[in-house]
């Protein structure tokens, strides 16, 4: 099990249209309650606007929560909607995944669908890591290549 590293995380904030777009994508997949420590949205600043409140956690309870818990390494777990941890597992080549309905979910693609503009999606359909760390799911570190 590993982390998910995303820009933004505990540091700067991610852009509100970012981060509104990953809470809508993840609230459309049904991964919400597996996603809803991506972001340190500081006393809930960024829930205002979205499309149906009653979908989001207040984001200053989860800042609270994880302050109070802390996590050593400035990273946090997912959480589920009970506060059980989610697993993050990693492969052999440090590629990241979650598990979502009994079905492994890639982290960089979930990050690249939700943050990165596909030219052409049936022809790009994979991610690369532009750093070559597969654990490195930063947006800004990912780029949308055709199949090798």
């Amino acid at each position: 099990m590993g982390h998910i590293r995303l820009k933004g995380l505990f540091g700067t904030p991610v852009m509100y249209k970012e981060a509104t777009g990953w809470f809508e994508k993840a609230y459309e997949l049904g991964i919400y309650d597996s996603v809803d420590f991506l972001c340190d949205l500081y006393e809930g600043l960024y829930s205002r606007g979205m499309r149906d409140i009653r979908k989001y956690r207040l984001w200053s309870d989860v800042r609270k929560s994880l302050e109070k818990g802390g996590s050593r390494t400035g990273l946090a777990m997912p959480s589920s909607a009970n506060g059980g941890n989610v697993p993050v597992f990693g492969e052999a080549n440090g590629r990241q995944y979650i598990i979502i309905g009994g079905e492994k979910a890639y982290v960089d693609l979930l990050v690249a669908e939700t943050f990165l503009v596909n030219p052409d999606p049936k022809a790009y359909t994979e991610v690369e890591h532009i750093d070559g760390d597969m654990s490195n799911n930063a947006a800004d570190n990912l780029r949308w290549i055709k199949k090798q």
